[in-house]
């Protein structure tokens, strides 16, 4: 049984405070799929979207139960419990709304056009690997090729440097950043592997 003082702590919330925030891919994948009915609802300026999305969202995940996980579901909280639930709501709130807009900011701005529009250095840098490429096609040996261009290509040209030009190299992600740094790669890895394809089969064919 969790004692009362433990419940009733200042240092719950903030022991819990970063498992709030930290979105699981679960999550994220079901706010994802709430991204078209945003997009609806900011042009048709609805404002009763964001209290029917906390509502759907605090009912699969409530809050209480990642404060106090082997709390009985049936147990009533005391009003310093409700005080810290209200607490970490606010807090995944405003998380889930930064979420939403940093999205619909980046929709805008066209982030996978620019994230596969390769600069000379890039192309040179690619064009380079084709021969490499082609000497593991055929022996089926891409599952050590991919990983490796992958990483040496992300570490000389961030993603991040792409979505958000200004910020420092030295500055920490946020959650909500690196779920978008992730996209964007994923997003950067099938237009290098097509590039790759693409220009192998030019290649050969003018050898």
């Amino acid at each position: 049984m969790v004692s009362q003082s433990l419940l009733t702590s200042r240092e719950t919330i903030e022991f819990a405070l970063p498992h709030l925030v930290k979105l699981s891919n679960q999550q994220l994948s079901w706010l994802d799929n709430q991204n078209l009915s945003h997009s609806l609802a900011h042009q048709d300026e609805d404002p009763t979207f964001w209290p029917s999305l906390f509502k759907k969202f605090f009912k699969l995940w409530p809050v209480r139960h990642i404060l106090w996980p082997h709390m009985p579901r049936d147990l009533a909280l005391t009003e310093v419990e409700q005080r810290l639930v209200t607490e970490g709501e606010d807090q995944l709130k405003a998380y889930i709304t930064a979420f939403f807009e940093l999205n619909r900011i980046l929709s805008n701005t066209e982030v996978a056009t620019h994230v596969a529009h390769w600069s000379i250095e890039q192309f040179d840098w690619l064009n380079d690997k084709i021969d490499w490429y082609l000497s593991v096609v055929f022996d089926a040996e891409l599952r050590f090729f991919w990983p490796a261009v992958f990483e040496f290509f992300f570490v000389m040209w961030p993603v991040y440097e792409v979505l958000w030009p200004t910020m420092s190299a030295s500055q920490v992600l946020t959650g909500i950043q690196q779920h978008f740094v992730s996209a964007a790669e994923e997003q950067c890895k099938l237009c290098i592997k097509a590039f790759f394809r693409t220009h192998a089969y030019s290649y050969l064919v003018y050898l």
